[in-house]
């Protein structure tokens, strides 16, 4: 819950979330995008709005990506099995 200038409490709702993605340009840096969902599992979210095709966007764990990552960062690409055999060794 939320207080308002005024005193009374809000709840902020789901919807009311800004939803953002990092994608990565050609130099190695990412920039955050605000992004329209549509349906997801547990695996995949469908982005409806807020990248074009083609644009690479960052995954990982998601502390690193919700906390760690900055806008206009340098970060290395590496595949997939390499960054959690990274992060097992930690």
């Amino acid at each position: 819950k939320e207080k308002k200038e005024d005193g009374t409490e809000t709840t902020t709702s789901f919807s009311d979330l800004e939803v953002v993605v990092f994608t990565l340009d050609k130099a190695n840096k990412v920039h955050k995008k605000k992004v329209k969902t549509g349906i997801q599992d547990i695996n995949y979210i469908q982005i409806k709005e807020g990248i074009t095709e083609g644009e690479e966007v960052v995954t990982g764990p998601y502390d690193v990506v919700s906390k760690e990552l900055k806008e206009d960062m340098e970060v290395k690409k590496v595949d997939k099995k390499e960054l959690f055999e990274k992060k097992k060794k930690d």
